[in-house]
């Protein structure tokens, strides 16, 4: 809608480690280092929506955005890449457990892989190191999703046959009755000689 906020995808990153989140997305202007406490990196459609009032010029570095009534200076605005990163608010880890009430609480942790190769034996060692955890690759990304989608053509294909069972018993209802109905005139028929 015309209008109306685009969804904000608040991000806690370790500082240091913003790359890992980021990889290859770019900085349009200012710094891609969450250097204090404080401090925010910005997508693009964000900027824009929290433009000042009055003003033209989309938020950039030096400005103040509010998240959660906590004032977050503006470090570095990223380049327009995809709704996730163009909607994104990426703050300080501790600051974000802080604000949304998660204390000691991290709901991700996203390991990038140098080579596609290594991807399945870091999931391998990830899982072995942490087995309270759960490692997820694209490729089980992908096989969760195929779940879904299977789950969802099941239910459709049983809401579908329940439309045609309705179907079946209420044309048979309704010609039972029309039936039921002509009695007389069918036993009058025979009466007068009429087949069966």
């Amino acid at each position: 809608l015309v209008g109306m906020p685009p969804t904000v995808l608040a991000a806690g990153i370790q500082p240091g480690y913003e790359h890992a989140y980021l990889g290859s997305i770019e900085i349009e202007s200012g710094s891609g280092s969450l250097s204090d406490a404080y401090a925010a990196i910005i997508g693009p459609g964000v900027a824009k929506f929290y433009q000042p009032e009055g003003s033209d010029q989309p938020l950039g570095p030096g400005d103040t955005i509010e998240l959660r009534g906590q004032d977050f200076s503006v470090v570095g605005v990223l380049k327009t890449s995809s709704e996730v990163f163009d909607n994104s608010v990426i703050i300080p880890l501790e600051i974000a457990q802080e604000l949304f009430q998660r204390h000691d609480s991290v709901s991700a942790v996203i390991l990038t892989a140098g080579q596609v190769e290594d991807a399945a034996r870091i999931q391998t060692q990830a899982q072995a190191l942490f087995p309270d955890l759960k490692a997820s690759s694209e490729e089980n990304l992908a096989c969760n999703a195929d779940e879904v989608l299977k789950l969802m053509r099941q239910m459709f294909t049983v809401i579908n046959s329940s439309i045609l069972l309705a179907v079946i018993v209420s044309v048979a209802i309704v010609i039972g009755i029309s039936v039921m109905e002509q009695r007389k005139e069918i036993g009058t028929l025979r009466a007068m000689g009429a087949r069966q």
